[in-house]
């Protein structure tokens, strides 16, 4: 894809040029299911790429404007045009869970373009949500946005995670 990148501090947590990698992200919008957390990216958020984890991450200003709260994750699903499906496991789902409990991520995102949301995955995320809810943190969310494959966007995302 010819994306500019170059490692931070933390040595799987990769910096893209926003502009030309991330362009298509930017303005994204999707409700959550059954009152779950919507999904938006701002222009003013900055996103990076865990490449271990392979998430996108989505770095928003904390309440005082002067430095970011934790990241906000998101794995992307897709089906290509040929067919293909890469999808997500409940490995993804409790390793969102823990991040969220510890503090490393404020929320959780799974999002797809293949129309449903697969079952044993949503069952997993909503005991994973009861979990969080009793320790009063954000619920994992999961979203179908048919229209768009985002993850194609990204290279680094697009691999089995």
């Amino acid at each position: 894809m010819g994306c500019d990148k170059s490692l931070t501090d933390d040595d799987h947590i990769v910096q893209y040029d926003e502009k030309e990698c991330f362009g298509a992200f930017f303005g994204l919008r999707a409700d959550g299911h059954d009152g779950l957390p919507s999904l938006a990216i701002y222009k003013s958020d900055h996103l990076d790429i865990d490449e271990r984890h392979n998430e996108l991450c989505i770095y928003r200003q904390a309440a005082a404007g002067l430095a970011y709260a934790a990241p906000i994750g998101v794995i992307f699903a897709h089906s290509l045009t040929n067919g293909d499906h890469k999808g997500f496991s409940i490995r993804q789902v409790e390793r969102a869970k823990n991040a969220i409990l510890v503090g490393r991520r404020a929320g959780f995102h799974f999002v797809t373009n293949s129309g449903q949301f697969p079952a044993d995955i949503r069952r997993v995320i909503d005991a994973a949500n009861e979990e969080l809810k009793v320790h009063g943190k954000e619920c994992i969310s999961f979203h179908v946005v048919p229209k768009h494959a985002y993850a194609r966007h990204l290279p680094s995302l697009t691999r089995q995670g």
